[in-house]
């Protein structure tokens, strides 16, 4: 009978851009898109990146059923880009595409050798990034006849994106690296591991791990066990947090022998991990949020969410 907390900053934000009197709104759904509160508009270009498993509970147990739920930000006659690269959700896409009339764009691997992202010295790392350069550069592309950009113009704006959050690298007096990334499914922890392969080829690195209890965790905690040279495992300041006793025994399970050791909060586990080369943390936005502002990043005080909770069941 009321509006989420959700709902109400999504008017809040179109009232700011129309007071604004904005020339251009880069507007993102909150969860899914067809229910979505922000799905109220009517965009000049629909983006779909990826479709991975994630938040099923709401939007379904494949990635067909949650690319149907992201489709339904198609809107009549206009363009569709998408680097989706699972068959059956792409089919799903292209359907939805299709039924709206809207020209559809898909970027694949072969993008990348191209021009411009071929060429790209991008600061935010990994594949992936690429992968979404490319995306970025085929919407601005798709849309120069109603917002005209130079390719020097492109190619300086995505050079010099910035994402905290996402691989964010810190570099210590002492020599050690901190990396941020909020990896919180196991697409964004196939991702992370694998831009640490690249970027750090002979280093194992310390974990410190901190996520809630409605993401996959078990299956996460496997992934990166097997990677750790030690794991510290941490509850959010939130009521859902997973449990830090669970995830170090979804750990040790999926790397019989790992340290998993548990610390109160993302400050101590960086207080008790402070002599590692290479530490990560990772598993949920809001623990990075706490670890940021634990190495003096941000000055951002945590929210007590009770009561603010942005989704609800119905």
């Amino acid at each position: 009978g009321h509006p989420t907390f959700f709902e109400v900053v999504v008017v809040v934000a179109l009232l700011c851009f129309a007071e604004a009197n904005c020339d251009l709104v880069i507007w993102e759904t909150g969860l899914g898109g067809r229910l979505d509160a922000t799905n109220i508009v009517s965009p000049i270009a629909s983006v779909i990146t990826t479709v991975h498993l994630d938040h099923q509970e709401w939007l379904g147990e494949t990635t067909a059923a949650i690319a149907a739920e992201k489709a339904g930000i198609i809107k009549q006659g206009a363009p569709v880009v998408t680097g989706v690269d699972d068959e059956e959700a792409f089919e799903v896409i292209r359907q939805a595409a299709s039924a709206q009339g809207g020209e559809l764009i898909r970027t694949t691997q072969a993008d990348l050798g191209r021009s411009p992202v071929r060429n790209l010295n991008l600061t935010l790392l990994g594949e992936h990034q690429r992968r979404n350069a490319a995306v970025a550069a085929a919407t601005v592309e798709a849309l120069q006849s109603a917002i005209p950009v130079t390719e020097a113009a492109l190619i300086s704006g995505l050079e010099s994106a910035r994402f905290p959050g996402r691989f964010q690298e810190v570099h210590a007096d002492d020599g050690g690296v901190v990396i941020l990334d909020g990896a919180h499914n196991e697409a964004g922890v196939d991702a992370l591991l694998a831009t640490l392969r690249s970027r750090f080829p002979d280093q194992r690195p310390m974990f410190i791990l901190g996520m809630l209890a409605d993401k996959a965790w078990p299956a996460m905690c496997g992934m990166l066990a097997k990677e750790a040279e030690c794991i510290h495992l941490a509850a959010l300041a939130s009521e859902r947090s997973a449990d830090a006793e669970l995830l170090a025994a979804a750990c040790e399970s999926g790397n019989p022998g790992i340290p998993a050791l548990i610390a109160a909060n993302a400050a101590e586990a960086l207080e008790l991990s402070r002599d590692s080369r290479l530490r990560v943390v990772t598993g949920s936005l809001r623990f990075l949020g706490e670890a940021m502002q634990a190495l003096g990043l941000t000055d951002h005080k945590a929210i007590d969410e009770k009561g603010l909770n942005d989704y609800s069941a119905a």
